[in-house]
């Protein structure tokens, strides 16, 4: 459902003639399957390319990490964990499973960031098993947790996890009534292990009106129409940086990743893979969703840098009919 007044770009301080600019580019990379740009709370641009439409939820892929990532910081508030909370301790019945005393040792703000001490995705031990958490717990570590970045969406489903064993709820359900329904969001499935958990680092599926709204409310630290969904000093932790990547080849994959967000030129984000977006631009008070199916993600980023930020002025300019 869209929440959002549609404006004129030129009200807003973009000229249409750059929107227009950018659709070209983005249209010649094929497969951008929608768009939303939102200026000072407002819509400026609104886009679906054809079979896609706007009442269709479409797959997030690791976009669902920041959602997670929004259950870990309410249950906090709530009381009902802390990040640096040891993740065994979350489930005690597992500790005999484990085969790597660093384990032990592991925090969810570790794996909130990346650093699980895993190198390459545990989801390789996870996938093969009926019981994922076993799985997880009874991996061997590469490095020390906390120590070094390495994308891991097994990590994140033990946040998951986690957040299902303080509250009794999976991810989706615990969210519905702190941020889904508030921001009028009807959820699509959000896949599970074949225990019932929710995926938590992907399997998640929303509208592009849905990202554009999660993006405002990141935009205004949490807050929607006078209610504070998300407590605010947790989001400015999630979305500062605390993990080098800087290992990383692309621009925007090497400026540092908060809890479940990436730092991005300009701002941060979410994102999922084949190029979901929902990206936070603070200081130009602008967000940006996509869903789309493209393979360079970088160069979909590059077209919002390029054709649209270095033109948004402050204030607004005169109207163009004609565009």
């Amino acid at each position: 459902m869209n929440e959002f007044c549609l404006s004129s770009p030129e009200s807003a301080g973009i000229s249409s003639e750059i929107l227009l600019r950018m659709m070209k580019k983005l249209n010649a990379l094929e497969y951008v399957n929608s768009v939303i740009v939102l200026r000072h709370g407002r819509s400026v641009l609104e886009a679906w390319q054809e079979p896609y439409r706007r009442e269709m939820p479409h797959q997030l892929f690791s976009l669902s990490k920041s959602f997670t990532s929004c259950a870990v910081g309410l249950a906090q508030a709530e009381g009902r964990l802390k990040i640096t909370d040891k993740l065994v301790s979350f489930f005690p019945e597992y500790d005999s499973c484990i085969t790597d005393p660093r384990m032990r040792d592991v925090t969810l703000e570790d794996l909130l960031t990346m650093r699980s001490g895993h190198l390459v995705c545990a989801t390789r031990y996870m996938l093969k098993q009926q019981d994922f958490i076993r799985a997880y717990l009874a991996s061997p570590l590469d490095t020390d947790p906390g120590t070094r970045f390495a994308y891991n969406s097994g990590a994140t489903y033990m946040l998951s996890a986690a957040v299902r064993q303080v509250t009794g709820e999976n991810v989706r359900e615990y969210l519905m009534p702190r941020l889904f329904e508030p921001l009028r969001i009807s959820p699509g499935i959000w896949d599970c292990c074949p225990r019932g958990i929710n995926l938590g680092g992907w399997g998640l599926s929303l509208t592009t009106d849905d990202l554009a709204k999660f993006a405002q409310l990141l935009l205004q630290h949490g807050r929607w129409n006078g209610r504070q969904l998300l407590p605010a000093d947790y989001l400015a932790e999630a979305t500062r940086k605390h993990s080098d990547n800087s290992m990383n080849e692309s621009p925007d994959w090497k400026l540092g990743y908060g809890y479940q967000f990436w730092i991005s030129q300009h701002g941060y984000r979410g994102d999922g893979a084949s190029g979901q977006l929902a990206v936070v631009l603070e200081e130009q008070d602008l967000c940006i969703a996509v869903t789309s199916c493209l393979s360079n993600m970088q160069n979909l980023l590059n077209v919002f840098w390029t054709e649209l930020i270095p033109h948004l002025h402050d204030d607004p300019l005169p109207e163009d009919p004609a565009a």
